[in-house]
């Protein structure tokens, strides 16, 4: 299988659960969340997430970060 047929699969087997997620980012990663929950019985593995260092603890709240402003029809940093 060469690169291209690689990546024609990966990018429709993402635009299935995308569908499947109702372009809702946050259902799209409960559904993978499920998936591989499912493996993890079907096939017997336990699989972990990775553990992020540094970047922020939490997201912040968009009130807490700078809002861009518009200025002479282009977007300008507050």
């Amino acid at each position: 299988m060469n690169i291209n047929a690689m990546l024609e699969a990966i990018y429709a087997i993402q635009k299935q659960l995308d569908k499947e997620a109702h372009h809702s980012l946050k259902e799209y990663v409960k559904n993978t969340h499920r998936h591989v929950r499912e493996m993890e019985t079907t096939y017997g593995l336990m699989l972990y997430y990775g553990k992020r260092v540094g970047g922020y603890e939490s997201v912040p709240e968009p009130s807490s970060l700078s809002k861009p402003s518009q200025k002479d029809g282009a977007l300008v940093e507050a």
